[in-house]
């Protein structure tokens, strides 16, 4: 568990991908689907929000333009009494059109 929320971000950064190591492209798509296999099977069943969020923030690093990060994420706030922030990070994607399916994001 995160000590202090503030750790979590409340809206992602595009200058985080500077820091995410450059993975080639099969390696990225392996990575992403074991991240979000964890996130659906794992940590929600868990109510692990904490993780989810982190998870989550690993999936935009890995793929900033497909929606189910920026969906998790703004789940996990909601989940962590952060609704505001949850608000902020939908907001965020919509505005810069990520994937345009966020609305279609399952479960």
């Amino acid at each position: 568990m995160l000590s202090n929320d503030s750790e979590l971000k409340p809206v992602f950064n595009p200058a985080d991908l500077a820091s995410t190591p450059k993975l080639n492209y099969p390696a990225r798509l392996s990575r992403l689907a074991s991240i979000k296999d964890k996130i659906i099977n794992e940590f929600i069943p868990k109510k692990q929000w904490d993780i989810v969020a982190m998870a989550s923030h690993d999936c935009i690093n890995l793929a900033p333009d497909e929606s189910f990060g920026w969906f998790y994420v703004a789940y996990a706030q909601h989940q962590l009494k952060r609704t505001e922030d949850a608000v902020k990070t939908l907001e965020y994607a919509i505005i810069n059109q990520i994937d345009g399916n966020l609305c279609e994001t399952r479960f």
